[in-house]
């Protein structure tokens, strides 16, 4: 075997000029940057699929609770009429509001029957799991690109070479997005805030969920016009 070295390939003539999408081929450093979504563009299409899977989730629900869990319904449907009622009787002149009267009615709120408190808790993470398996379900088989994704022409994507997001990766982020959501503690809640406006202060607006599951979120038209391959200038 020769140890001759290998010689390096000739510069291209200066006269041919290559297309923006075939110059990272001499320098990979020229190689087109995927386009990320616009920030309003993923609140909109978070709110569509949001939307749409409450509708879903509220129809199961009514569904499994009528069926299996009837009687704790009627129990908190009663606990929370009661509450309305003392509400409006209460605050309904606050000129004769006391303090007496303010702390009667907190403690009612706080006492709460057990089996209304556990439906509470069973449609939590009914819910939870629901929108868990509905984001899982739109992103992972759809190639990214949910319901609400694709009517704004977003597609989630994997950051190893944007192509569709791997089944862990979309579980992790499908998971964040559900238990920070549809948590009904307060700060859940407000990790859940925090991590939807994250993209705003970043350059390619990612999100918590989007780094943690090696995803990112890309604009379908922007990305797609950047991977067209361009016409070549004929040499003069």
């Amino acid at each position: 075997m020769s140890d001759t070295p290998q010689k390096e390939p000739p510069p291209l003539p200066s006269n041919i000029s290559l297309p923006d999408s075939l110059k990272h081929l001499i320098d990979p450093a020229l190689a087109p940057s995927p386009a990320p979504a616009p920030f309003l563009l993923r609140v909109f299409a978070y709110l569509l699929d949001w939307l749409l899977a409450m509708l879903v989730f509220l129809l199961l629900l009514k569904f499994i609770v009528q069926t299996y869990r009837g009687e704790e319904w009627e129990i908190l449907k009663t606990w929370l009429i009661t509450l309305r009622n003392d509400y409006l009787n209460l605050f309904g002149n606050p000129a004769i509001v006391t303090s007496e009267m303010s702390a009667s009615f907190l403690q009612k709120v706080k006492n709460i029957p057990q089996p209304a408190s556990d439906l509470i808790q069973f449609i939590a993470f009914v819910q939870t799991f629901f929108f868990w398996s509905y984001f899982f379900v739109t992103e992972y088989f759809s190639q990214g690109s949910s319901i609400g994704k694709r009517v704004f022409n977003l597609r989630v994507a994997n950051i190893y070479d944007l192509g569709p997001p791997r089944f862990f990766d979309t579980l992790v982020r499908s998971g964040w997005k559900s238990l920070f959501f549809c948590s009904s503690r307060l700060l859940f809640l407000l990790i859940g805030v925090i991590d939807a406006h994250v993209p705003l202060f970043t350059r390619t607006r990612r999100s918590w969920h989007d780094i943690f599951s090696h995803t990112i979120v890309l604009d379908s038209i922007a990305d797609h016009d950047n991977s067209e391959p361009e016409t070549p200038e004929p040499p003069e």
